[in-house]
């Protein structure tokens, strides 16, 4: 018997009430009562009602333990199957540059919004290595002619921080019924616990998986998981409209604004599928919860 978040193994040993008969199959690979297989759902099921307050209080322990909320690795390596889609061009104009871009190409440029971007990045204490960290906001496309210019690897993937009231990393008023805030100077992404969306999803899963000693912190951290994901999409594909001609550093703004980001985790039918999928294989299929 397979219980709780960690997977504990139990082995239960059948014991015959009075009146049955305890005997094995022809091939003695398998215990009968009375000629017929043994209950097993019927026993998991009845385990689950009574599991006993010291097995409950390790497993809720363990499991409370193990929480880490660091996904980022995790986010990464899923990421990566669709990398190609948020591929970013970058490039910074130098002298010594082994491509050629221009500002003027339609699909990408417009000295303006490079300009602005530029200035944002150059301020005091924003410093980089090679041509400064003001580099990686050139997304142009290289050309045949046009200035000389080199690749800048840029990391797009922003930092993520959880913040929540009750421990005082969100003051009253911050961020308020919003998902999120992006800080683009930082590549910072900070991201509400209490907003009501991941709530409520939290608390369907609870619900559903009521029955199973220690759900709630695993539960906790499938919900924060998929939700930081599906935000970090979000702004993955807005930075790889900037540059673009027909997305000004303001368009850029708001399409990054808390309300944005908010709007951004508001589906919740694919998420719901990919939160259920993770959970099924840490607390159990609840179609088998149902059959019991």
């Amino acid at each position: 018997m397979i219980l709780g978040y960690n997977r504990v193994v139990i082995y239960v040993e059948p014991e015959p009430k009075k009146g049955e008969d305890l005997t094995t199959n022809t091939a003695r690979t398998h215990l009968l009562i009375n000629s017929e297989p043994l209950p097993w759902a019927d026993w998991a099921a009845e385990f689950r009602d009574k599991v006993p307050k010291e097995i409950r209080d390790l497993i809720d322990e363990t499991a409370s333990g193990s929480s880490g909320r660091d996904h980022k690795q995790t986010i990464r390596d899923r990421l990566k199957q669709i990398g190609d889609l948020f591929k970013l061009s970058r490039y910074r104009p130098t002298p010594l540059g082994d491509a050629l871009v221009d500002d003027d190409v339609p699909r990408r440029g417009g000295r303006a919004i490079i300009e602005e971007l530029e200035r944002r990045a150059s301020k005091p204490g924003r410093g980089g290595g090679r041509g400064g960290r003001a580099g990686d906001v050139y997304a142009v496309f290289a050309t045949e002619s046009g200035e000389r210019a080199s690749r800048v690897k840029a990391d797009p993937y922003p930092d993520v921080i959880w913040v929540r009231a009750k421990d005082g990393t969100r003051e009253p008023g911050f961020l308020e019924d919003r998902a999120a805030k992006y800080l683009p100077e930082q590549n910072l992404l900070q991201i509400n616990e209490d907003f009501r969306v991941f709530t409520d999803m939290i608390e369907r899963f609870c619900k559903m998986y009521s029955d199973a000693p220690g759900a709630r912190p695993a539960i906790e951290e499938a919900v924060y998981e998929w939700f930081e994901q599906s935000l970090i999409e979000a702004v993955l594909g807005v930075q790889s409209l900037e540059g673009a001609r027909q997305w000004s550093v303001e368009d850029i703004a708001r399409a990054l604004s808390e309300e944005s980001l908010t709007t951004a985790v508001m589906p919740r039918y694919h998420l719901d599928f990919a939160i259920k999928r993770a959970l099924g294989s840490k607390l159990g299929s609840l179609k088998l919860k149902a059959s019991y």
